[in-house]
């Protein structure tokens, strides 16, 4: 088995590794949103488990299943941390894992959208309800959909089209002059989208 396959939790380096994630968290979990925190909260768990099971004496290794889903944890929360970031690929996310493409791959298996779709869709997300917020509405299109990764505008548009089903001009415009209630709605995903943002093929 390729050694990159497998996430370093042998001897005292989970301590360290669940020390420098706590140290992260407390530095700058007051900027992440509700669903981050949860996200970051689960994975804290996953680690403080997996140091209490070590020191009571329990097999260091946990079952593959369980593994598995601690670093599909861990690579959702890295994913949600650094969507900002054009640079964000299939690979980089493979290398600060220390796992093979092809692991990260099998990862998101049960996901049709892939990787690169998975973080497509969370970026197209973001600018969505970033056009509908009324304190936005004097940032041009193309700084919200940089903002959230996206450095190419004309790209940006074509994915908002077909994930949405209209422009992002068209829907901010929508968005703003409706009554509030409307705005609220406009901040979530679409109701009936043309296409699910990404699929398997973009991975």
């Amino acid at each position: 088995m390729d050694e990159r396959t497998r996430p370093p939790l042998r001897s005292d380096r989970i301590e360290r590794i669940a020390a420098g994630f706590l140290r992260t968290l407390v530095d700058h979990g007051t900027n992440c949103q509700p669903a981050e925190l949860a996200r970051t909260g689960a994975i804290a768990l996953d680690l403080a488990t997996a140091c209490l099971a070590r020191h009571r004496g329990a097999a260091e290794d946990p079952p593959p299943e369980t593994r598995a889903q601690a670093m599909l944890r861990r690579i959702d929360a890295f994913i949600e941390h650094n969507l900002a970031d054009p640079d964000l690929t299939p690979r980089r996310i493979a290398d600060r894992h220390n796992i093979s493409l092809r692991t990260l791959y099998t990862l998101f298996r049960d996901r049709p959208a892939g990787v690169a779709g998975t973080i497509r869709r969370r970026r197209l997300e973001r600018c969505h309800a970033d056009l509908a917020r009324p304190g936005l509405r004097h940032r041009p299109v193309q700084a919200i959909a940089a903002r959230w990764g996206f450095a190419n505008h004309t790209t940006f548009t074509r994915a908002f089209r077909e994930a949405y089903g209209t422009t992002p001009t068209a829907h901010r415009a929508r968005a703003l002059a409706g009554p509030p209630e409307s705005h609220d709605r406009t901040t979530g995903g679409p109701e009936a989208p043309a296409r699910t943002p990404g699929h398997e093929g973009s991975r």
